[in-house]
């Protein structure tokens, strides 16, 4: 229950930066261009708060966090007084009317931006795209334990983000990809090929690395603890980081998966109680341990036992001054804009599956776990959200601004406005995709959560 109270509280959060930020940006343009407004509000249904401004303007938070609006006066919508008639939202040069329709999307792309650029002011910390085990294709291109992917192609790979981002979209074309690796114990640099041809139609892009048969080092690290919690048994029972864990109660373990595995098994027949063999310094010795019950929890299904221990990962931080992390900052953009359009039309000519189009509950819980990961993380998240309501935002469909500006241009072409009958018609068939591709969001956002995708 805390957790889904959590994610809720993170979702609100997150949903109400972006869409007041976006209805602000047309809200401002259109201010700045003598185009009346009556209504800004965030969210939809009923108001949890109202308020009408100096300005006739009336400022509302409803109680549906999802979306929002700027109305504006308009003749077709509704009787305007006379003298308001210059003010008039349709009364407006294309131009005019083009520039408040663009400004929703470009907000979002300026607070993307921003939020980048302090995301590499504070440090943004990333893992390192390290082999832990591979096979398929991976292993057939000579993949093995310790090797850090350090290009894609001719595109150098600063993290695993960008390395998973990189292989997705080298995935849909089902061709060779060269890859540059470096064994991250001795520095040695090779190039490999990984033959794609052989993944399925429509591989699994929830998790493209398995689908490739890379399981990252991270998901199965040696047992070299790196990291300590506080007030947890191992920190209390003595444990020090640089400290090896070789067995639990002399069941030897050398990777996470074993260790994780083994302590469960053990501590299940004690009440806890294990017996740690540790290496420090060369030296062996045994500690006693008892274990923490930890309830079952989203992101395991049945209780387990947790000493507090993090083991070594590989990691890279990048922090940036000013000018350099507002560089960085428009670079990330660019590229997660191509990637972006690159899995949309993906989805589009079938090559991706309809089963990666995430919504609201997914959103919510990646908002709660980058949150909770720290500053840098939630800006990077709340940053790549926005940058994707600017491409959506921007597709020619009616009822998005995309569309709007679609009918803006025929209507330029056209030397005179489309008819009240195609332009709702237009609309109709809008919304309808948007209703359909809502629905298609909340089901796989359930079959994740219900385990049936």
């Amino acid at each position: 229950m805390t957790y889904a109270l959590s994610s809720f509280f993170w979702f609100v959060v997150v949903t109400g930066i972006l869409v007041t930020w976006h209805e602000f940006g047309h809200f401002w343009v259109a201010r700045r261009l003598g185009v009346k407004t009556t209504n800004f509000a965030v969210g939809f249904g009923p108001s949890l708060f109202a308020r009408t401004g100096k300005d006739g303007t009336e400022y509302a938070v409803k109680a549906i966090p999802l979306g929002g609006y700027v109305k504006f006066i308009d003749s077709r919508e509704a009787e305007v007084l006379p003298a308001d008639i210059p003010f008039a939202f349709d009364k407006q040069p294309i131009w005019k009317r083009s520039l408040i329709v663009l400004a929703g999307p470009v907000a979002n792309l300026l607070l993307t931006l921003a939020a980048f650029t302090l995301m590499f002011m504070l440090g943004k910390e990333d893992l390192r795209l390290v082999v832990g085990t591979s096979s398929g294709a991976a292993a057939t291109a000579g993949l093995v334990r310790y090797d850090e992917i350090i290009k894609v192609g001719d595109v150098a790979i600063g993290g695993i983000g960008e390395a998973t981002l990189e292989l997705v979209h080298q995935g849909y074309s089902k061709q060779k990809v060269l890859l540059t690796v470096r064994d991250v114990r001795s520095d040695a640099i090779r190039t490999l090929t990984m033959d794609l041809s052989q993944l399925p139609e429509k591989f699994d892009e929830k998790d493209p690395l398995a689908a490739m048969g890379i399981t990252g080092f991270h998901r199965d690290a040696d047992t070299l603890v790196d990291a300590l919690t506080p007030d947890f048994p191992a920190a209390l029972a003595g444990v020090r980081p640089g400290d090896r864990i070789i067995a639990v109660n002399n069941l030897p373990v050398a990777r996470f998966s074993d260790f994780v595995k083994t302590l469960n098994e053990q501590a299940n027949r004690a009440e806890g109680r294990v017996e740690l063999t540790i290496e420090r310094g060369g030296a062996r010795s045994l500690l006693a341990v008892t274990a923490k019950k930890i309830p079952a929890s989203a992101e395991t299904s049945v209780p387990m036992w947790r000493l507090g221990m993090g083991f070594k990962n590989y990691t890279v931080t990048k922090r940036l001054g000013l000018n350099a992390a507002a560089l960085e900052s428009g670079r990330s953009c660019y590229y997660l804009f191509k990637r972006t359009m690159s899995a949309i039309g993906a989805l589009l000519s079938g090559e991706a599956s309809l089963k990666n189009v995430a919504g609201p509950i997914t959103i919510a819980q990646a908002a709660e776990a980058t949150a909770s990961a720290g500053a840098a993380q939630f800006l990077w998240f709340l940053g790549l959200v926005s940058l994707s309501l600017f491409v959506v935002n921007l597709l020619p469909i009616p009822v998005l601004d995309g569309g709007q500006l679609m009918f803006f241009m025929m209507e330029w072409l056209k030397g005179s406005p489309l008819s009240q009958n195609t332009q709702f018609a237009g609309q109709i068939v809008g919304l309808l995709a948007i209703l359909g591709l809502m629905l298609l969001a909340f089901y796989n956002d359930l079959a994740r959560v219900f385990g049936v995708a």
